[in-house]
């Protein structure tokens, strides 16, 4: 049920996304999706219970719904390399991250339970807004 709720939100913000880029601006819109991906892994891991973690799934879909479209869309416009080369570059980072993410959530979760593993996610999308924080950016 979690990862259909997940599905289900990160497409539906996937269809929003354009809508919220251009009302709130790319910089509030990466900045959102932080802090609900952070608030959904925290849901995630200091609940076990069915419906906050169905919640958490939730906002964790929305959270990363508009990141990787946001990539692929800056990496096209890159001045400083080619946009061949840009997209080339994001999607091996994303391959990479596929590749490596789930032996290293389960290497994780093994060693100190999958909700303290949620708990990093939560701490990577706090570094993701602070980072997002720093930048300086267009509006759209």
């Amino acid at each position: 049920m979690g990862y259909v709720a997940y599905l289900g939100c990160m497409t539906s913000g996937r269809l929003l996304g354009d809508w919220l880029a251009n009302h709130l601006g790319n910089k509030k819109l990466l900045l959102l999706s932080s802090l609900l991906l952070g608030l959904g892994a925290l849901l995630i891991a200091s609940f076990h219970s069915l419906f906050p973690a169905i919640l958490g799934f939730m906002l964790c879909g929305f959270g990363v719904s508009c990141v990787v479209p946001f990539l692929f869309s800056h990496a096209g416009k890159s001045a400083t390399m080619s946009s061949g080369v840009a997209i080339a570059a994001v999607s091996t980072i994303g391959y990479l991250g596929f590749l490596i993410g789930p032996p290293l959530i389960g290497f994780l979760a093994s060693a100190v339970g999958l909700s303290h593993t949620y708990f990093l996610v939560v701490a990577l999308a706090g570094v993701m807004g602070v980072l997002i924080g720093r930048i300086k950016m267009e509006q759209n």
